[in-house]
């Protein structure tokens, strides 16, 4: 499972909003009537129609802070503040091209002000901008290189974008700053998982379950990487703490099946395999794997139906149909085999390689009538073409 990295929050007025009890004598109330008897007596003053949006912003009075703010833009056009709030309210009501372009307004009129670029970037971030998100926090980080939550939003929208060494980077220095240690070192693992730095990846997610112990994602992703690395004990430790904290996630089922299956604990990998199914029927890796347990313990006819569902489906599934072929060979299907088999050569032409390669084949499951099979799907492409987007 792919580290899911959240969109950063807007650190700007509307981030956090601690709503006060319900009452008569609210101090927000008082406040509220104050400032109206003062526009009554002086409708052109901007800083008050700009505060008393924001006390409607906060109370999510949405309509009532909207009317506010675009008073205030119409007395003033250069009010930062006012196309700001009037940014801030629009995007929670949904209204995202516009929020861009209010506060886009603001920060040019107020180049320096950190809260509003931030809301920009989360904003621009929300619908699905990410170079412009990325834009706005470099501008963040020239006004204020030593904000460690600055570096860890950059480094969320350096991932959008695809530039993951530069993610790294940007999480290591929020991390160096002070910052967040359990969100930057959990994102931190993820990059560097993708990166392929493997043991760094490792000594990231053990570090941030020092954090956060009850983390089921640190425990999946440190698990997953364990068992890539053959370390299968450790990986089934990390990979059963994850399940008992998120029950309900056939993911986390389906690859505790596969450490398990890697220990030699096939009663167990087959009660995590049919777990992770009776979470999601139509979860075809979990059939698969199944199925690949069925034929480890002699039981071709079970893996072959297991085969059979994991392409009812995914129908052009190359592995499946691979799996699904190899198996009706061991039932002494070899004409079924071999139409599988030409299905998938001719779907999938660099699979053509594979086939023609034994090295790439399972030996346990590559018995020597399957080889001489070989021949009669012809040879591979010399260069097989890629096939396009």
């Amino acid at each position: 499972m792919r580290g899911r990295i959240s969109n950063p929050a807007a650190a700007g007025t509307a981030a956090s909003v601690a709503h006060l009890p319900a009452g008569r004598n609210r101090p927000s109330d008082r406040r509220i009537a104050h400032l109206q008897t003062a526009l009554a007596q002086a409708p052109s003053r901007v800083d008050l129609w700009v505060e008393l949006g924001n006390i409607q912003l906060r109370g999510d009075r949405l309509s009532a802070a909207e009317d506010c703010f675009r008073r205030a833009v119409s007395l003033r056009q250069d009010s930062s503040a006012a196309h700001h709030g009037l940014g801030l309210t629009l995007r929670r009501r949904g209204e995202l091209e516009s929020a861009v372009q209010s506060l886009e307004r603001a920060v040019d009129l107020e180049p320096g002000w950190i809260g509003a670029w931030n809301d920009l970037a989360a904003c621009q971030d929300s619908l699905g901008k990410a170079r412009e998100a990325v834009e706005s926090y470099r501008r963040i980080l020239h006004q204020g290189p030593d904000l460690p939550q600055a570096w860890y939003n950059y480094g969320n929208a350096q991932v959008e974008v695809g530039d993951l060494s530069g993610a790294r980077d940007s999480y290591l220095e929020g991390l160096r700053l002070g910052g967040s240690e359990f969100t930057l070192l959990y994102n931190l693992g993820w990059v560097q998982s993708r990166l392929g730095q493997t043991s760094e990846a490792i000594a990231s997610y053990r570090k941030a379950l020092e954090f956060r112990r009850e983390s089921h994602r640190s425990w999946y992703n440190l698990g997953n990487l364990l068992l890539q690395g053959g370390q299968v004990d450790e990986a089934r430790q990390c990979l059963r703490r994850a399940a008992s904290l998120r029950r309900d996630d056939p993911e986390i089922w389906n690859n505790l099946g596969n450490a398990c299956l890697d220990c030699g604990r096939t009663f167990e990998a087959a009660r995590c395999y049919r777990k992770a199914l009776r979470l999601d029927s139509g979860f075809h890796s979990a059939w698969n794997n199944l199925g690949i347990l069925h034929e480890r313990e002699g039981r071709p006819a079970e893996a072959l139906d297991c085969y059979r569902r994991c392409l009812a489906l995914a129908p052009n599934h190359p592995m499946y149909q691979l799996n699904r072929a190899l198996v009706l060979v061991s039932l002494d299907e070899p004409e079924e085999a071999i139409r599988e088999l030409t299905r998938l050569v001719e779907s999938e032409p660099n699979f053509g390689c594979l086939l023609g390669s034994l090295e790439a084949l399972d030996p346990l499951r590559c018995p020597p009538h399957f080889v001489r099979l070989l021949p009669r799907l012809g040879p591979p492409p010399e260069n097989p073409v890629p096939k396009g987007p």
